[in-house]
């Protein structure tokens, strides 16, 4: 009796917790349910609130033990005697603090799994039993049952679903996955039709993050929705980022607009974007001048082409877009495009050769100056990039010689006429031949001095300047013939790149034999002035005048043949 007076409350606590189970052991629960409030109260004196909240519990005393569970921090103890008491919406409160012990996960999968109002949660439980133990497959299939789509956006995105990540993180309500699918959206724009966007800038409230927002505008903008972008922007309170990048869509937008050929609309963002932008930033210099550059549509070693939108003919078809020839770098090359444009200047027919319209210094991107010539802008493509078939191909022919004869009345030689330096537009169902490139022509009264050209369409007497003539000044002159002679390879390179392709029944068969004596006799035609354009002898080359006339004898005649002896049309016949 003398050592209880004397004992400690710890000691106390644990002689009753003792006592409690023996008891609790053989059955006489009343009393162990005393022993347990005992335990108790001596666990809370020494400040052992955990095993004072179990004792209570033991002890029938739930209040008291959810005191102490609650100080103590043990949630799910607390969880478990809520849901022991039917008080649910408690119990899911503190087992949502303790998903990531997989046994508290588990546990409240058991809890909760019959009871459909709270099944959502109990499949985000189960998922998140099994994302911790590593199956994230089957995870995943609970998570998309359960109330965080948010997560199950996670899941998705860690199996590689983007499509099923974006949905399921636009369906969530924190921003973070909001965020999150924006992210997905940028990597993956094929992902979204513009609806998700939408489904997302419709929730972000007045006050939203920037950069939530100048994301969402990018994603826009890639799904080529620059209104919705720029709506968006406007909508929103601003900040400097946001002002910037509001600028930067509309002249994305304007430059998209010119491209279409939309002038007015084009103008309006213009000026929205020259009101926003930074006066040294390169899309401010870039819209700040007459021609503002919108693509590039071609490059080669010695320079660039640029389609480019001529604000001061804005209203004019024919001139709203031009070609902005640039050339890279050295003065020579600077000396080649002033040649250019003072070669095309003498020419007056320009039905197949490319016109000019200015030739201006422009700023480029860091606010240096370049001489640029700017050109009619052709949508076409070059004839050694496209299908032809034979009787497209001889109006080609005949826009070349067209072109030359136009050159070479001005006594100007092309110097460098092959298949790249031929474009070819489509003009009311007709294929026309324009001609590209002046920078290496000559004039014949001025002459010029050495060797240039692309070598497997140069003359033979090009390869030995000895024979050429000399000129006024003794500068030595490349014979104006040697066009005629790269003209013959050009035609003979696109010719022997066609053949006709034919089905095998009998009917087709016999038509195609009927074809192929068409065929025959044409390319023997063809052949023979080829023969002629290519030979060695330069005197002997027929002119660009001889050859025009002699191409379109030929077509007349072949056309005749096709009409009479088949029933093809013209897209049966095409290039390989």
């Amino acid at each position: 009796m003398f050592n209880y007076i004397f004992e400690g409350p710890l000691n106390k606590a644990q002689r009753y917790l003792i006592k409690a189970e023996r008891l609790e052991e053989a059955g006489r629960s009343e009393r162990a349910r005393r022993k347990y409030l005992k335990a108790a109260t001596y666990f809370e004196k020494v400040g052992d609130l955990e095993r004072a909240g179990q004792c209570y519990e033991k002890g029938g005393n739930f209040e008291e033990a959810e005191k102490s569970y609650s100080k103590s921090g043990q949630s799910h103890r607390l969880a478990k005697l809520l849901a022991k008491q039917g008080k649910l919406e408690d119990a899911k409160f503190y087992y949502e603090q303790v998903l990531d012990d997989p046994m508290a996960a588990l546990d409240a999968f058991h809890v909760f799994k019959d009871n459909e109002k709270f099944s959502g949660f109990a499949n985000r439980a189960m998922g998140r039993y099994l994302e911790m133990v590593g199956d994230i497959k089957h995870a995943f299939e609970y998570a998309t049952k359960s109330d965080d789509p948010g997560w199950a956006g996670q899941l998705a995105e860690k199996l590689a679903r983007y499509d099923q990540a974006i949905g399921l993180y636009a369906k969530s309500d924190k921003p973070e996955h909001w965020e999150a699918a924006v992210d997905l959206l940028l990597k993956n724009p094929e992902l979204d039709d513009g609806r998700i966007a939408e489904s997302i800038a419709s929730r972000l409230g007045e006050h939203p993050d920037p950069q939530l927002v100048g994301k969402l505008a990018d994603v826009y903008r890639n799904l080529g929705q620059f209104e919705s972008a720029i709506s968006l922007l406007e909508g929103v309170k601003r900040d400097n980022s946001l002002e910037q990048k509001l600028g930067e869509l509309c002249a994305d937008y304007c430059l998209q607009l010119a491209a279409n050929r939309e002038w007015e609309s084009a103008k309006k963002y213009r000026k929205a974007a020259l009101g926003k932008l930074s006066v040294d930033s390169e899309k401010y210099i870039q819209l700040n001048q007459r021609y503002v550059v919108i693509d590039e549509i071609g490059s080669g070693a010695m320079g660039s082409v640029w389609l480019a939108w001529d604000t001061q003919y804005a209203l004019e078809e024919s001139r709203g877009l031009v070609a902005l020839k640039k050339w890279r770098g050295h003065k020579s090359m600077q000396d080649m495009l002033r040649l250019e444009i003072k070669n095309l200047e003498k020419i007056s027919d320009y039905s197949h050769i490319v016109r000019i319209y200015d030739a201006v210094m422009h700023k480029t991107g860091t606010n240096e100056e370049e001489l640029c010539l700017v050109t009619e802008w052709l949508d076409g493509e070059t004839l050694d990039k496209i299908e032809i078939n034979i009787l497209d191909a001889l109006d080609v022919f005949i826009g070349i010689a067209k072109g030359l004869e136009a050159a070479h009345s001005r006594g100007l030689a092309h110097r460098d006429i092959k298949p790249a330096n031929v474009m070819v537009v489509d003009e009311r169902g007709k294929k026309v031949a324009k001609l590209l490139d002046f920078g290496l022509a000559y004039s014949v009264e001025e002459g010029a001095d050495g060797v240039a050209g692309t070598p497997l369409y140069m003359a033979p007497e090009l390869w030995d300047p000895e024979q050429w003539a000399n000129g006024l000044n003794g500068i030595r002159r490349p014979p104006i013939e040697s066009d005629i002679f790269a003209f013959g390879r050009t035609m003979q390179e696109v010719l022997d790149r066609i053949k006709i392709e034919i089905g095998f029944d009998k009917e087709m068969i016999k038509k195609y034999v009927l074809l192929c004596e068409a065929k025959a006799e044409f390319y023997c035609d063809m052949n023979g002035l080829i023969r002629e354009c290519l030979s060695f002898d330069k005197q002997n080359r027929p002119t660009s005048n001889q050859i025009r006339e002699r191409l379109e004898e030929i077509k007349r005649k072949y056309s005749d043949l096709v009409t009479r002896d088949t029933d093809f049309d013209e897209e049966t016949i095409r290039m390989e």
